[in-house]
């Protein structure tokens, strides 16, 4: 509500919720929980939400809507999407003001993602490996991007740094195999 305050925009938070569970009913959305790591334990609000389809996003929004600053949040819907697709259950996990976007779990195997649109610099590369790092297991970790022009991808510290198209389609030919 505070956000569609800055248009002049009045909503009462509770008209809001009800929204997204209609929204939620409908497979419009979905949500998935975030994870204190910290103290162990799933939040009961904060939830990230994702279109099921991003068709639907282009329909509410408008098919020409989509801004700059959306194109992140584009990307990494089309990897959750793809993701629960295969079969994974997914998790967001919080620590201080660190985010993991992504884990993925199925049959105990667990994997962490961080997405982004590219790696401009230096500073984007460490924000986005900082929070992997603080994970100390040996379970894989992805920096996946959607930009991979002029840069050398290679693993650093355990965390491999892949195209999201190259991951998607590992993903695929994965999942198709196990069956």
């Amino acid at each position: 509500s505070d956000f569609l305050l800055k248009d002049k925009i009045k909503m009462e938070p509770s008209t809001i919720l009800e929204y997204l569970y209609f929204a939620k009913s409908a497979c419009i959305i979905y949500d998935i929980q975030r994870y204190d790591i910290k103290g162990k334990r799933l939040f009961e609000i904060k939830h990230k939400r994702f279109f099921t389809d991003i068709g639907m996003r282009n329909i509410i929004a408008g098919a020409n809507s989509i801004h700059p600053t959306d194109i992140p949040w584009v990307i990494e819907n089309c990897v959750v999407s793809n993701l629960r697709s295969f079969g994974r259950s997914l998790l967001v996990w919080e620590y201080d003001d660190y985010e993991i976007n992504i884990i993925a779990e199925r049959w105990s195997q667990k994997m962490y993602i961080q997405v982004a649109t590219t790696i401009l610099n230096q500073d984007t590369l460490e924000r986005e490996q900082r929070s992997l790092s603080l994970i100390n297991d040996n379970r894989p970790k992805y920096i996946l991007l959607y930009d991979t022009k002029g840069l050398q991808l290679q693993a650093m510290d355990g965390i491999q740094v892949q195209s999201i198209h190259e991951f998607l389609l590992l993903l695929w030919l994965s999942n198709n195999y196990e069956r």
